[in-house]
């Protein structure tokens, strides 16, 4: 910052979780809902999945062309559902958010003839 003198080795970090957390930009900003990125893309600079500017992940477009790949033969040959689909979510919040358990169903679809 302009006028502002840091000490050597100062840690900096960007406040992620008050980022993707912001009120401001996400509608119910603390529950869990994947499909708030199917209504519309988020506005720059509020979902920080692979960092920003100069320093941005150099593999995300492999990432996520590998996740799509990924989940979409999972989903194709696999019927997957949640074992109760009333129990809450037991998350971490530390410096990235993670489910540490998710009680699902894995059942491999029938092999489909060829016609």
């Amino acid at each position: 910052m302009i006028g502002r003198e840091w000490p050597v080795n100062t840690a900096y970090f960007a406040y992620i979780e008050g980022i993707h957390h912001n009120p401001i930009h996400w509608k119910d900003p603390l529950k869990f809902n994947p499909d708030r990125f199917m209504e519309s893309e988020p506005q720059k600079n509020t979902f920080l999945m692979f960092g920003g500017g100069v320093r941005i992940c150099p593999g995300r477009k492999l990432a996520l062309v590998t996740m799509k790949c990924i989940v979409s033969f999972i989903y194709r040959n696999m019927d997957i559902s949640l074992v109760d689909m009333d129990a809450p979510l037991k998350l971490t919040n530390d410096f990235v958010n993670a489910c540490t358990e998710l009680n699902i169903r894995v059942k491999q679809r029938a092999a489909h003839s060829k016609v």
